[in-house]
């Protein structure tokens, strides 16, 4: 028999319809030592479908966090640096329930 370790994960709301980001255990939002965003990566799975997130430069101004699976398109100002600073400014405009407990 085998006991199973379950890894608490961390997961972002990114929109007032509940779509959450599910970051990667490997990943920080404290502000210690808060992993950081930049263009072209792998951030994490989109909550509600299932699929594999990017980030993608969009413009001088925002990113972009896409959804790999349903297409969902999060903009994001470029003033954003880590997952740190996502978790802010989503729980600044999104209240309250911004930062999620893991499953």
């Amino acid at each position: 028999m085998c006991a199973e370790v379950a890894v608490a994960s961390v997961s972002i709301r990114l929109t007032l319809e509940g779509d959450a980001l599910v970051l990667p255990t490997e990943f920080s939002c404290e502000q210690s030592a808060p992993t950081a965003i930049y263009a072209s990566m792998r951030c994490g799975i989109h909550e509600v479908c299932g699929g594999e997130m990017m980030t993608h430069l969009g413009s001088k101004t925002h990113f972009a966090i896409v959804c790999g699976r349903c297409f969902l398109r999060v903009p994001v100002h470029v003033g954003i640096r880590t997952f740190f600073d996502l978790r802010e400014e989503c729980a600044k405009k999104i209240m309250p329930g911004s930062i999620l407990p893991g499953s």
